[in-house]
């Protein structure tokens, strides 16, 4: 319900002919890395399972689609920072769930040896 109205929001404000322009994409896409990889380092803070916990922190986009939104809306920034920014978190948001479920589902035997001892 309010999860599709929310990102049909976005969706529309989102110009398709400047997010598929070359400079949106490959700013989006390095601007992804940054993203990703900062994420990722919060999780080395965490003693146990730090890998886990970065990536589990990767796909936390949609305070960042909202403050895109308002700020592009207020004029504060323009038509390629709004998509470049929506590509990074598009990237971002659709490359964590399926590293996150890899890392579960491997594990790391620490939950085996917990039990056995």
């Amino acid at each position: 319900g309010s999860t599709a109205f929310f990102f049909a929001s976005i969706g529309f404000v989102v110009p398709l002919g400047k997010l598929a322009s070359a400079p949106a994409a490959l700013y989006g896409l390095l601007l992804s890395l940054v993203a990703v990889l900062t994420k990722v380092g919060t999780g080395l803070f965490y003693r146990e399972d730090p890998w886990k916990v970065g990536w589990a922190m990767v796909g936390r986009g949609e305070l960042g689609f909202v403050m895109a939104l308002e700020t592009f809306r207020s004029g504060r920034t323009s038509r390629l920072a709004l998509s470049v920014t929506v590509w990074a978190l598009l990237v971002a948001t659709l490359v964590s769930p399926v590293v996150l479920r890899r890392l579960l589902a491997r594990g790391d035997g620490a939950e085996g040896e917990s039990e056995d001892e």
